[in-house]
């Protein structure tokens, strides 16, 4: 939730969209975003995403994208490794409803490789294939209410891509 209404008015590239801000709902704000960007950008190469504390410098970034062709690409610090929470007291609880159990060889019970948040870039076409992915869930996020869905999606937003990317790979596709 943002700022005045004169500070959206003076920032048209600020949105704000309706959910509510809560820990839980991190994972489908994400995926909020990711469709809104997607069908508000047709021509869309890359899609970057920030958290609002990264000091960016871009020259370096769009140096590195115009020697990359945008396709299966995703580029940023890659977590893998990562334990999924099971204590139902911790507030990073994922149930095996929100991340079914893994059974990773080295890892064990461990989310799937994500993006870290902090900066991450996506090509188009993988960003339509993860918003496919989870489709259906965006369409029934307009049918009931937010709260009832929310303990089907990890509550941080990084594994839950890691989530839709697996099943990407599990379609056939493959990530550069």
């Amino acid at each position: 939730e943002g700022g005045s209404a004169s500070e959206l008015e003076a920032e048209p590239d600020v949105v704000q969209l309706d959910v509510k801000e809560t820990l839980q709902t991190r994972s489908l704000k994400v995926f909020l975003m990711l469709e809104w960007a997607f069908d508000r950008y047709p021509h869309l190469q890359w899609l970057l995403c920030l958290e609002d504390d990264v000091y960016l410098r871009p020259r370096p970034i769009v140096e590195m994208l115009r020697g990359r062709a945008p396709v299966f690409y995703l580029w940023g610090k890659i977590n893998r490794g990562t334990p999924i929470v099971r204590d139902p007291g911790h507030p990073d609880y994922n149930s095996l409803n929100q991340c079914p159990e893994q059974s990773d060889p080295v890892f064990g019970d461990a989310f799937p490789a994500f993006p870290d948040s902090a900066l991450w870039i996506m090509s188009a076409d993988l960003l339509n294939l993860v918003v496919r992915q989870w489709s259906e869930f965006l369409i029934a996020v307009r049918k009931v209410q937010v709260e009832e869905l929310v303990g089907t999606l990890p509550p941080l937003p990084g594994p839950a891509i890691g989530l839709a990317l697996l099943q990407v790979v599990a379609g056939g596709g493959s990530i550069k």
